[in-house]
């Protein structure tokens, strides 16, 4: 059995399928539409997260049917559901069981879903295993971290007079002409980062970093692409996008730094950039920036936290995140 007789299987089965692979206004629609009714955006409920990290590795499809919408993501092991709206509960149990007896060489998996979707499709996870999004998701409070006030940022306060102010540190936007920038500081962040990571992913990034850039171009207000130069050396970048279904919500969905002089960096790249993407969130009018899961790397826990004044939620499934005493739970 090939991926061709799974979109068979799912044609005939009265679900309507179409290629997932661009930019058009009929996918971010359909996307949007899917978690319009979650409390708040999670960091991979994305159309630019499916068309470039996810894409590198899957083929993508929008698929509707009476019980549920989603987007099903294929390769040769697995068929993924990710994040399915489920309209019939019944209805979508007994499609996704038939599946599994047709389609015995694959792994069937519901991943990437919120807590809101977990407390609304209980009959669902007590039948089938669902893989979690994350367990806790850092959110910064984009007035907070662009005034930066009191003692408790003073070090930041530091590294953006002498990174930033100073213009030591400057900016780009990525571009055809400068894109290969990119490949120079994930090669080198590998070298001196990457190995405390299970997997080395450079080329996947490269691969994303590069959808970005023609996310740019398409959709110049709602993605933030830029590369950081001391002097002339490449040292830091990061990608932002716009959540689609919060203008209030920024992401930043990419991100890495040079904080080492035979690099070419210098202490404080990594937090100078963070602030870069405060500023360019707050131009953009964000009131919430989410920078995904803090993970198990002590290192890019510690970071993501010195953003905060308070320690980020441990919400079961990313269940809810606090900011400053502002709850977004449901």
């Amino acid at each position: 059995m090939n991926l061709d007789n799974i979109t068979i299987y799912l044609s005939t089965n009265c679900v309507d399928i179409t290629p997932l692979n661009d930019l058009t206004d009929f996918n971010k629609n359909f996307v949007r539409d899917l978690y319009r009714d979650e409390p708040f955006p999670i960091f991979e409920h994305s159309i630019y997260h499916l068309l470039s990290y996810l894409i590198f590795d899957y083929k993508l499809f929008t698929a509707s049917s009476v019980s549920w919408r989603g987007v099903v993501a294929l390769k040769e092991d697995a068929v993924v559901f990710f994040t399915p709206l489920v309209l019939e509960e019944d209805s979508f149990l007994k499609f996704i069981n038939k599946l599994s007896d047709f389609a015995t060489n694959y792994k069937i998996k519901i991943q990437n879903v919120s807590a809101y979707w977990v407390h609304k499709h209980e009959k669902i996870i007590k039948s089938w295993k669902i893989e979690n999004r994350s367990r806790e998701e850092a959110v910064y409070d984009v007035k907070l971290l662009h005034d930066l006030p009191g003692k408790d940022f003073s070090k930041l306060r530091n590294t953006k007079n002498r990174l930033l102010r100073s213009n030591v540190l400057t900016f780009k936007t990525i571009s055809e002409n400068n894109k290969n920038h990119l490949k120079i500081i994930l090669q080198k962040w590998q070298k001196t980062q990457g190995y405390k990571y299970s997997k080395d992913k450079t080329d996947k990034e490269i691969f994303m970093c590069t959808k970005f850039v023609k996310f740019l171009e398409g959709e110049p207000d709602s993605v933030i692409a830029n590369i950081g130069y001391i002097k002339d050396a490449p040292v830091s970048y990061c990608l932002m996008h716009k959540a689609l279904s919060d203008d209030n919500w920024w992401t930043i969905y990419s991100i890495k730094g040079l904080n080492q002089h035979k690099d070419g960096g210098t202490r404080g790249v990594s937090d100078a950039t963070y602030i870069n993407c405060i500023e360019r969130a707050n131009k953009k009018g964000a009131l919430f920036l989410n920078d995904g899961e803090l993970g198990i790397e002590n290192g890019s826990r510690e970071h993501k936290l010195r953003f905060r004044k308070k320690r980020i939620q441990r919400g079961f499934f990313a269940s809810f995140y606090q900011l400053d005493n502002r709850c977004f739970d449901k």
